[in-house]
């Protein structure tokens, strides 16, 4: 099921030179997210990768969240986050990876 779900992604981590983008998580079903968010359950990670996204996939992304993640990810954006892009990538990367390590399983 989760495989199934993530086709586009394993097409494009195989085949494409391309990098995924951290806004594709929109369109990954809900059952791989909260499988992401059982293995990562950071929520300053969380909150620096959804920085720099655009509206649509941070509010699905704190939608599919359970409510005390999406809580504590909440209350790390509130904070005036001055970080640098580099910082934003490097968390967006570390949740890419781990969808990636789904796809392998």
């Amino acid at each position: 099921m989760i495989k199934e779900n993530v086709t586009f992604i394993q097409y494009e981590l195989l085949f494409s030179d391309k990098e995924i983008h951290i806004e594709k998580l929109k369109h990954i079903a809900p059952v791989v997210l909260k499988r992401l968010f059982e293995k990562i359950n950071d929520p300053e990670l969380y909150a620096l990768a959804l920085l720099d996204v655009d509206i649509a996939t941070k509010e699905y992304v704190l939608a599919e969240m359970n409510s005390e993640l999406r809580i504590r990810v909440e209350t790390e954006l509130s904070k005036k986050w001055e970080a640098m892009p580099t910082e934003i990538v490097g968390a967006q990367e570390v949740l890419l990876e781990a969808l990636a390590s789904f796809i392998q399983d």
